[in-house]
């Protein structure tokens, strides 16, 4: 894919409108006229990757467990708008905002750039990023 220069990439999506790391910011970044998101990838235990910043669900989810202790099912039971609130002062908790897999979000928005900033050092890790890539 051939990219304007100097190229705009959403850094975690529209994270200061959306739950950064999360399908609707990445949706809403593109509607605002960016060329890509960045992102942050983690594997779960049953190697899955998912996207968020942190080594731990604790900021955005207000789970104290680390992504690769959880595997896929735990993680989509936890609420990724829990903590974000949006300009107007309004919460995002409880709207259905889930932790996204890496497939599903290059699934959903097929033909923007993806910059992904692979946070595990499991060796997994390289095979499970390219498989979602290829996919």
């Amino acid at each position: 894919m051939r990219l304007p220069r100097p190229a705009l990439l959403a850094h975690r999506g529209a994270s200061a409108e959306r739950p950064e790391n999360t399908l609707v910011a990445f949706e809403r970044a593109v509607a605002l006229g960016a060329d890509g998101v960045e992102t942050d990838a983690h594997l779960t235990r049953d190697g899955v990757v998912i996207l968020a910043h942190d080594d731990t669900a604790r900021r955005t989810t207000g789970v104290d467990a680390a992504w690769s202790d959880l595997d896929l099912a735990e993680v989509r039971r936890l609420d990724a708008g829990h903590a974000f609130v949006d300009r107007d002062g309004s919460s995002w908790r409880a709207r259905g905002c889930v932790v996204p897999t890496l497939a599903e979000c290059l699934r959903a928005l097929p033909g923007v750039c993806f910059n992904i900033d692979v946070k595990s050092r499991r060796p997994a890790m390289v095979t499970a990023v390219v498989s979602a890539v290829r996919a």
